[in-house]
């Protein structure tokens, strides 16, 4: 692949396959998973990615933002169940979700209402997954609206509730909150199972809760960052061996030889203490390089590490490379990941520089930066 301007993501496939695997272990036998894709695939590339889990037999369907990322995959034939996880609205989209056989997640009546009513004008049948806010605060119904909104299920016209789910918010750091959200949705299984129907699938655990809390598994879990090999929470790695599957490189597009007491950058943050060598990349914070890693990034040359100076630009950044012997133009530059010796630079650690979480920075790089397939 010709690239003119050399700034890349390398995706390991076969980590992707090793990743799911190993979240297999940590579930039941017959509980599936929902890959949760949304956000362009965490930043790993939607449709690609959707392509790869599809081949896993553990893989149920997929879980997105919103319709356009489902079209997206059914008009890549995509044939997998694909649920979109946030609230729906304007209630128009609806007709989308039907004409693509989109599972949308259901939050209120009034949506229900909207819902059969594109699905009669359509003669079709529209599948439903009822969201549940047991703690998170977010989406959802209050635990003491479900009944309310089973009897309001009759009135309605083709629609059938495939699912019902909630949402952990501290599954990775808080057991007493998260036990008491899953004794909540326990009640609710069995209300719903008593007055609507058992045969429904039933889902709550994120990737923290598929590690920490197996009694949470139910039939389906909502899996995202372990996919890609990230952390869920600190010191997750006693847990479950992932493998990271993405990799972020570029490579020196220019150097100079400057004196002491150059400034590099915009606003001169960055002054030469000696003579200096410095190497430019094409790569900024309109990449999704965060404006926050001036003066403070690192990057990977010859298995050496090499320090980010001066402030990020939108198109480029500039490294000192003064001791590294024979850098020249071309060589390669690793933003993420680990060289052939095993140096490597985390989201983690990029993360930590920035004051952020690791699913921050992947899902900002940018899509115009080419995802290699590997």
């Amino acid at each position: 692949m010709k690239i003119s301007r050399p700034n890349w993501v390398e995706i390991n496939t076969s980590n992707i396959t090793h990743n799911i695997l190993q979240i297999k272990k940590h579930i039941h036998p017959k509980t599936k998973i929902i890959s949760v894709i949304k956000t362009n695939a965490y930043g790993h590339g939607l449709v690609e990615t959707a392509k790869i889990l599809s081949k896993e037999p553990s893989v149920w369907g997929f879980g997105v933002t919103n319709v356009e990322e489902g079209v997206a995959l059914r008009n890549n034939n995509i044939k997998l169940p694909v649920l979109i996880l946030g609230a729906m609205y304007p209630f128009d989209y609806f007709k989308e979700v039907i004409k693509y056989n989109i599972i949308p997640t259901i939050t209120s009546i009034d949506a229900i209402k909207a819902l059969s009513e594109h699905a009669v004008k359509e003669k079709k049948v529209s599948k439903f997954h009822l969201k549940v806010d047991t703690g998170m605060g977010r989406i959802g119904l209050l635990p003491k609206g479900v009944d309310d909104f089973l009897t309001s299920l009759n009135k309605f016209k083709n629609i059938k509730m495939e699912g019902v789910f909630t949402h952990f918010s501290s599954a990775g750091t808080d057991k007493q909150y998260t036990l008491s959200q899953i004794r909540k949705f326990d009640e609710i299984i069995k209300d719903v199972k008593k007055k609507y129907s058992s045969d429904l699938l039933f889902h709550a655990s994120n990737s923290s809760g598929i590690l920490k809390y197996k009694s949470a598994n139910y039939d389906l879990v909502r899996c995202g960052l372990c996919t890609y090999g990230l952390s869920p929470f600190k010191n997750s790695d006693k847990y479950i061996n992932l493998l990271p599957v993405l990799s972020w490189k570029t490579k020196i597009v220019y150097l100079k030889k400057v004196k002491k007491g150059k400034s590099i950058s915009y606003n001169r943050t960055f002054v030469t203490k000696r003579p200096s060598v410095i190497a430019t990349i094409p790569l900024g914070y309109g990449d999704g390089y965060s404006r926050a890693l001036s003066n403070k990034g690192s990057v990977i040359i010859k298995n050496r590490k090499a320090n980010i100076i001066g402030t990020v630009t939108m198109e480029m950044s500039m490294i000192d490379v003064t001791d590294i012997p024979g850098v020249k133009l071309g060589d390669e530059v690793i933003i993420i990941g680990s060289d052939s010796f095993g140096k490597k630079i985390t989201t983690d650690e990029i993360a930590y520089k920035c004051g952020t979480i690791n699913y921050e920075i992947v899902t900002n790089i940018n899509p115009r930066v080419p995802r290699i397939y590997v």
